[in-house]
């Protein structure tokens, strides 16, 4: 049984859940406004304040699972995908920082790399192809102190589109012949992540920006083309011949109050299919509470990170990884 926590800028939120049956038993699902100035940016900058609201919310909303999943994200980490000869563990990471230094806002040393081989490819020279993730190291200390403070036993940290992933496109067996992007707006940045027939392939972080400001709603859709564009090219480079083919549909999420109306605006200035990300009641149980599953189907585009980090549990049973 795991607790999903996904601390924003603008609220906290959490889903706790039992995946050790054939569907999801959903226990708890709720939200709260963050302390101001104690989130930002993806960064814990009043370890204090937020620790005594996320303590009172956990106990007020009756979060019992001590076993929680944490995400990490912000214009500073980096997630990629990409193909590398066989090589040992040690010799993949020298390999990884190789490739992306130039590309760090950061000094490598003050990161954590970590990756995982997605498939191996028999070629003249066996390759592999892995996606990987480097974050900056003091947000992991920071989120790990967090935990340490309230007593929680933190069991996973997750780069938030991998989150995404699980909550939006991995539960839904259909969405696996899809080109799925996804945009999930925050308040001091959005994430866009491209999801290609099932398996990650691109994320960045994009600038937030106000609500409801009609430049401002121009300048994400021109952030989100750019996104889009780069990841076109990208399909079109590189030694190995790649089978992608164009987006099918753009699925939004996140904490904009005019979530509805912005996914529309999308839609027809991006000229593509737009819609705001919901969740199919049939996924759960008769057991799950239903209370949190109103909450839950209600507030999915708010709630999207945290159901992402809980439903972890599933799929790693699903791998054999968990008992």
């Amino acid at each position: 049984m795991y607790t999903g926590i996904d601390l924003g800028s603008r609220y906290i939120r959490a889903v706790e859940l039992d995946a050790r049956g054939e569907k999801i038993n959903l226990l708890r699902a709720a939200f709260t406004p963050t302390p101001e100035g104690a989130m930002e940016v993806g960064r814990i900058r009043d370890i204090d304040r937020l620790a005594i609201a996320l303590d009172r919310f956990l106990s007020s909303e009756q979060f019992v699972a001590d076993k929680v999943a944490m995400s990490v994200f912000n214009p500073l980490v980096l997630v990629r995908k990409t193909r590398l000869p066989i090589m040992p563990e040690g010799q993949v990471k020298r390999t990884l920082i190789l490739e992306v230094k130039s590309l760090l806002p950061l000094p490598i040393e003050d990161a954590t790399i970590e990756y995982q081989v997605l498939s191996t490819v028999q070629d003249e020279l066996p390759k592999m192809d892995i996606v990987f993730a480097i974050v900056p190291t003091v947000m992991i200390e920071e989120r790990i102190s967090l935990a340490e403070k309230l007593g929680l036993d933190l069991v996973a940290l997750d780069v938030e589109p991998f989150a995404l992933q699980r909550a939006i496109v991995d539960i839904y067996p259909e969405r696996q012949n899809e080109n799925i992007a996804i945009l999930h707006t925050g308040g001091s940045y959005s994430t866009m992540l491209i999801v290609e027939k099932g398996d990650f392939s691109l994320a960045r972080a994009l600038p937030a920006v106000r609500e409801r400001q009609e430049e401002d709603r121009e300048k994400l859709m021109r952030e989100v083309r750019r996104f889009l564009d780069f990841f076109y090219a990208q399909q079109k480079e590189g030694e190995e011949k790649r089978e992608g083919g164009i987006v099918d549909r753009l699925i939004v999420s996140g904490s904009r109050q005019d979530i509805a109306e912005f996914a529309d605006f999308l839609g027809k200035a991006l000229g593509m299919p737009c819609e705001v990300a919901s969740l199919d009641e049939a996924i759960f149980d008769g057991r799950s509470n239903e209370t949190a599953l109103s909450r839950l189907i209600s507030s999915f585009p708010l709630l999207a990170v945290a159901f992402g980090l809980a439903v972890r549990e599933k799929f790693a049973i699903l791998a054999g990884v968990v008992e």
